[in-house]
């Protein structure tokens, strides 16, 4: 069953140590303001799903798994060089029953990976990630939960990257993906501990997940043309 949600919608912008002018921000909004105050955030550009939310899945997230959003970004983002990811959000709903909740997440961007076997891009291996924080939900609603990325390098344009949240443990309750009702095969991937899982090819998901991230413009990333990051990290630590 999949319902239309538009209740309440609170910005949980929750930052790790040591990062600068991110305070922690958290904004309870009416359905009327929402367009308002998301025009107003936009940085220099936007990576990952521009579109409105749509659809709740009920019940999906269980925890101990890695959601994850591919895209590209000529198609979000005015940079003429290269962009630089610095903070990544995912919309969740949080039902009555699911409340108060408090898990632990974080954040990766990841580089660019092709599938000949299925032919379609899939999730690549994490560059770079936020730190782990904890995160506490004490009221129903649906909720943009933003990390900021403070290690990640310039990345040039003419390459497919991913957005991964990562649910770090099993949650106490299962709270609802949010999602357009755009569905688009070999771009919304969920990992559960059993592989990866294509949300709208395997599962029947109505539209694409609800995952973007602000970006700012940055320089010709690296001068070999082949690369797609500049000052390569192999992975997060």
């Amino acid at each position: 069953m999949v319902r239309w949600s538009m209740l309440l919608f609170l910005v949980l912008c929750v930052t790790g140590s040591a990062i600068a002018d991110r305070d922690v921000t958290v904004r309870r909004l009416d359905s009327e303001e929402i367009l308002t105050i998301l025009d107003a955030d936009r940085q220099d550009c936007e990576v990952g799903n521009p579109n409105p939310f749509f659809y709740a899945i009920p019940d999906w997230i269980w925890g101990a798994e890695r959601y994850t959003y591919i895209y590209d970004p000529a198609a979000t983002c005015g940079c003429m060089a290269g962009f630089q990811v610095e903070f990544v959000h995912m919309l969740v709903q949080f039902g009555p029953e699911d409340v108060p909740i408090t898990f632990d997440a974080y954040v990766t961007v990841d580089g660019e990976a092709w599938n000949d076997e299925l032919d379609c891009w899939y999730p690549g291996e994490p560059v770079c990630a936020s730190e782990t924080v904890s995160i506490t939900i004490d009221a129903a609603g649906i909720y943009d939960i933003g990390l900021p990325t403070p290690d990640c390098q310039c990345a040039g344009m003419s390459y497919r990257y991913s957005l991964s949240y990562v649910f770090a443990d099993a949650l106490t309750s299962n709270p609802d993906v949010i999602t357009d009702q755009y569905p688009v095969d070999c771009m919304n991937w969920n990992d559960y501990g059993l592989g990866w899982y294509d949300l709208v090819a395997d599962f029947g998901f109505p539209g694409s997940l609800m995952m973007w991230a602000d970006a700012s413009c940055c320089q010709t990333p690296v001068a070999n043309a082949d690369a797609a990051w500049g000052e390569i990290k192999s992975l997060y630590e």
